[in-house]
């Protein structure tokens, strides 16, 4: 490629991100401005899970009727109609409660704050993940559809992407497996999202740095029940009715969307088989360095439960594949941009740039991989993350 291509498709990338920068910046301000009546039915439903929550009912809580009749009573037919169903674990409805006592729109105020933090938590880490001075991947990332919906609507796969991130930095810098599963301990507001870096651990064997999120995962799970009484059945009976909406399912940028495109949901078959032969993979055809890249993707095609803002999660194996494979940095380049396409083609294409760019890396798994990124750097042993 002759150097006055380059410039010129250097011009055209900070073109196309410059404008898609202004209208994630005015998207943002939309939902804002909304959020006076009542502006966005996630935010909505965490309100709504919170004024339940109160009550001490699990029961309660997870009714999908009642929500959606206290819903309609907060905020009108409007919104209420396309309110999401609240099916997060209940703990995360008692961080809900101080919120809900308060006017909704100061209530709005909060929920997004609680996404801001994680944001900018997970952007330093992310900062540490990538080459030194490199923060190219940051701005683009900042230019996608999932950061229009975290800081809008508002969602919690912040917080995944904050543990996350995290974690791979900690077991970069050698800090122990006590460290990686502290971080992987802010998944659990999400965790939907917790099977890639629970695979990622798996298949590198850190058994120590698993534990911990388990006996996190507990810790709540009881805490909950001595405060809301027994809901697991009722939170599993909310899952199995939202997971009827069959169009939300092809809107899932996974495996799972894509085997309801095609007519074969549920297909738990066909993932289960898929999984088992992508975790092999990871396992014993990849080199360290590869092998959470590996893992990571084949951990998030498998979610069973994922949308497109939940994307941000792949950040993290994308700040990995840039530093340590930057011949595949083409590859990752339009990835936030292609995010804006959303209602018009499948979600579960979103993936391929990332996929292709792992194939790269598996693919050149008996080579050597690029400096660390960051001072301080050094190989992390059987973890590989370099």
């Amino acid at each position: 490629m002759t150097l006055s291509l380059q410039r010129v498709l250097r011009a055209l990338v900070v073109a196309v991100y410059g404008g898609l920068w202004l209208l994630t910046v005015a998207a943002v301000a939309q939902f804002w401005r909304n959020s006076g009546h009542g502006g966005s039915y996630d935010a909505l439903s965490y309100y709504v899970a919170g004024r339940l929550a109160a009550g001490g009912q699990a029961g309660v809580l997870y009714d999908l009727a009642r929500q959606h009749a206290l819903a309609l009573a907060l905020a009108g037919e409007s919104l209420a109609s396309s309110n999401w169903p609240f099916v997060y674990p209940p703990w995360v409805a008692l961080v809900c409660i101080p919120l809900a006592r308060l006017p909704y729109p100061v209530a709005y105020a909060g929920f997004v704050a609680l996404q801001v933090v994680p944001l900018l938590g997970a952007a330093e880490r992310l900062a540490r993940l990538l080459p030194a001075g490199d923060r190219r991947p940051l701005l683009g990332l900042a230019a996608g559809t999932p950061l229009v919906v975290l800081l809008g609507q508002p969602q919690w796969s912040a917080w995944a992407l904050w543990g996350l991130s995290g974690a791979l930095v900690a077991q970069r810098d050698g800090r122990g497996a006590g460290r990686v599963g502290a971080w992987l301990l802010l998944g659990l507001v999400k965790p939907s999202l917790l099977l890639p870096p629970l695979l990622w651990l798996l298949v590198t064997r850190q058994w120590r740095a698993l534990g911990l999120p388990a006996a996190g995962g507990g810790g709540l799970s009881l805490a909950s029940a001595l405060v809301l009484g027994p809901w697991w059945t009722p939170w599993l009976q909310a899952l199995a009715g939202q997971d009827q909406q069959a169009a939300d399912l092809r809107a899932m940028p996974t495996l799972r969307g894509l085997l309801a495109l095609g007519g074969w949901e549920p297909g738990l078959l066909v993932l289960a088989l898929l999984g088992g032969g992508l975790t092999v993979a990871a396992l014993y055809g990849a080199s360290p360095a590869a092998r959470p890249l590996v893992a990571l993707t084949a951990g998030w095609l498998l979610l069973p439960h994922a949308y497109s803002h939940d994307m941000i999660l792949l950040a993290a194996p994308g700040a990995l594949v840039w530093t340590q494979w930057p011949r595949a940095r083409p590859l990752l380049v339009p990835a936030p941009a292609l995010t804006w396409l959303a209602p018009f083609v499948p979600n579960a294409l979103f993936s391929l740039p990332l996929i292709a760019a792992v194939g790269l890396a598996w693919a050149a798994r008996g080579r050597r991989a690029a400096p660390a990124a960051g001072p301080g750097a050094h190989s992390a042993g059987d973890g590989g993350v370099v």
